[in-house]
């Protein structure tokens, strides 16, 4: 393989090219004729921003993204923008795409948060059916009061976790899902471990 000297713009512009469409870094490195050392050092400058690449790279000539689907590659460049702390639009013009894209996309503040949400719900339901149904009954003791204030402000934030208006609490096992009665004899379990 021939060893090239010097990296251009216009080889950055073509590595991110087909490293975003889901192109192995080892075959960009036979494409573009770079060993694949070299092709890993280039993406790594923009997984982790180092010398503000992210910030300060500037397209010469590169294929639009707008509106394709993600590929696993982009969601990792993601990860890694994000972890050193890259803003939406300088993540928007290494990957070719709309600022609103990177919002809504893989790993988004918006999906991370109703992950967040869904836990904090199921973590509700499951201290309930620890209060009301079960027959130990741990009360105030297995979670402290402002914490279930917190959870309970959460839903009610969110809406409520049961579907009812006021979210009542439920009496009869069954009402409950499966997973939420894990939840709560795992808890339970923690909670007497932790005595």
């Amino acid at each position: 393989m021939m060893q090239r000297t010097s990296w251009t713009k216009r080889d950055t512009d073509k590595m991110l090219d087909l490293f975003l469409s889901g192109v192995n870094p080892a075959r960009i490195a036979v494409k573009m004729g770079w060993c694949h050392a070299d092709i890993n050092r280039q993406l790594n400058r923009f997984f982790n921003n180092e010398k503000d690449r992210c910030n300060t790279y500037t397209a010469i000539r590169r294929t639009s993204r707008l509106g394709a689907k993600w590929t696993e590659n982009e969601s990792e460049l993601v990860k890694g923008m994000r972890k050193a702390g890259v803003l939406a639009p300088a993540m928007a013009n290494v990957l070719a795409r709309r600022s609103k894209e990177i919002k809504d996309g893989p790993g988004s503040g918006f999906h991370s948060q109703m992950k967040q949400v869904a836990v904090s719900a199921d973590l509700l339901e499951a201290y309930q059916y620890l209060y009301h149904v079960t027959s130990r009954n741990p009360g105030p003791g297995v979670i402290p009061d402002d914490e279930y204030d917190q959870l309970k402000e959460t839903e009610q934030e969110f809406g409520p976790v049961t579907g009812h208006e006021h979210s009542p609490p439920r009496k009869k096992v069954v009402e409950y899902a499966p997973h939420i009665r894990e939840l709560a004899g795992y808890l339970y379990h923690k909670w007497l471990e932790s005595k």
